[in-house]
């Protein structure tokens, strides 16, 4: 879904997430990229206009191409709509480089999954794949049980678009990838910190996303309004702070299973 999530709006506050992401990806001269769960495609056609002689592919449920992109599509760029809950609509060691970022915990096999990478990567080809620990997300406050409480249920809110859910999916990469046995690599992180709460900024953007959990019922109207006006007034006193953690598990595909 692209490394923000669903529906994300590219913000200053998330470059230095961005420009890291793409550092991990060793981009070949040639052949296939996949960037599977693509999202609405800014991390794949950013890839495709910077390596011409690459071939890109997003796979995702839904068609992410706006009119804003289709007169500005590369060549080089395709996309399939794809259930990654199913296999892959690739064929055998196909792909060069495997990308894929906050995907994982939406899939109800996340097993399953890796297994398709592994058998859709070629040995010694590459894979990024990437996730936010939603638990890692800190906020300040006054009251600390209510901060942790609203992490927490917005942590463990399984969306209508998601098949399952697992806030804790980018801590355990390390060990969904030793059980997996098909690529060697290492886990690596970066925390996004967000001090603006200026409209748009990422960090805003997820104080104002917990007002959802109101109308579940999940805490209520007078927690979020206490949540959401300390912010308000660190804000205003050039004192607010967001942070959330990315893991990404970066390796390549063994040469034998």
């Amino acid at each position: 879904m692209g490394f923000l999530g669903q529906n994300a709006v590219m913000s200053s506050d998330t470059e230095g997430l961005k420009h890291w992401l793409a550092g991990q990806l060793k981009i070949p001269s040639s052949g296939l990229v996949v960037d599977a769960g693509c999202g609405q495609g800014e991390d794949i056609l950013a890839m495709a206009k910077a390596h011409p002689a690459t071939s890109f592919l997003g796979l995702d449920r839904s068609d992410w191409r706006g009119a804003e992109t289709v007169s500005d599509f590369p060549s080089n760029l395709a996309f399939q709509i794809a259930d990654l809950a199913e296999p892959m609509p690739l064929q055998d060691a196909s792909v060069d480089a495997l990308y894929s970022i906050n995907v994982l915990e939406c899939l109800a096999d996340p097993s399953r999954f890796l297994r398709e990478c592994g058998r859709v990567v070629r040995p010694g080809g590459q894979i990024v794949l990437g996730h936010f620990d939603w638990d890692t997300q800190t906020f300040d406050g006054e009251d600390r049980d209510l901060v942790r409480r609203m992490v927490h249920c917005f942590s463990d809110w399984k969306q209508a678009w998601m098949d399952a859910i697992d806030p804790w999916t980018g801590r355990r990469l390390r060990r969904l990838f030793a059980e997996n046995r098909q690529f060697e690599g290492e886990v690596r992180a970066f925390t996004l910190i967000s001090t603006s709460f200026e409209p748009g900024s990422y960090g805003r953007r997820q104080a104002e996303s917990f007002e959802a959990l109101v109308r579940r019922d999940m805490v209520t109207r007078e927690d979020y309004e206490a949540f959401k006006r300390f912010q308000e007034q660190a804000a205003a006193r050039n004192g607010f702070m967001f942070s959330v953690t990315l893991f990404a598990f970066v390796g390549t595909r063994l040469l034998t299973d």
